[in-house]
């Protein structure tokens, strides 16, 4: 029997989307996130960054019953865009892209777009999607793992006078996953619901 690497998972979402989520193995909540990696449904690491993503939530005045699922991910077809390697071939492939498009464009007398009228300073998340469009060996990649770092945010006391000019451990910084495959998402079941 092959032991496929797996991580747990914490999605936030209304009660009725978590519902039909826990009910339907084949069910993926997508979202079409455009800053952030794409096409897919998003899962935190832990429960805590779930239940910091209700506080999002309602304070947006989000005013549903709120549900967080936790789910065993499989990402033994993990593109992982934490690893600096990883990133700087995604750069250069969407470099590659944009100077193929625009000399395809050029070409045909066009304005000066790239991609699908995308540009090289374009969100991730569309990157992304335009990668896994563009290059048929991406759609190998089931599961997205990436580092969302989010400065508004409080540090926690716990890391006692963070010298900024320096590396150093943060609360700051949060590991996301994307699933883009319902297949990747195992053992779903509720963990905290909210009204």
């Amino acid at each position: 029997m092959e032991c496929k690497p797996i991580i747990e998972g914490f999605h936030t979402n209304d009660k009725e989307r978590s519902c039909i989520f826990l009910e339907d193995v084949d069910y993926l909540i997508h979202s079409e996130d455009e800053d952030w990696l794409g096409y897919g449904m998003y899962f935190w690491d832990n429960l805590s960054n779930a239940k910091y993503w209700i506080n999002k939530k309602t304070k947006r005045g989000v005013k549903n019953e709120i549900s967080i699922t936790k789910s065993h991910i499989i990402i033994d077809e993990n593109l992982d865009l934490s690893d600096e390697d990883i990133m700087k071939t995604m750069n250069e492939l969407w470099i590659e892209i944009c100077l193929k498009e625009k000399k395809k464009i050029e070409s045909e007398n066009k304005k000066l777009y790239y991609p699908k009228n995308k540009k090289i300073e374009e969100l991730t998340g569309k990157k992304i999607d335009y990668i896994f469009e563009y290059f048929e060996k991406f759609k190998a990649f089931k599961t997205i793992k990436a580092i969302g770092y989010y400065p508004n945010r409080k540090e926690n006391d716990f890391f006692y006078k963070v010298d900024l000019s320096k590396g150093h451990v943060t609360g700051l910084a949060k590991v996301i996953y994307c699933v883009r495959d319902s297949n990747k998402v195992i053992n779903r079941k509720e963990v905290y619901c909210c009204e």
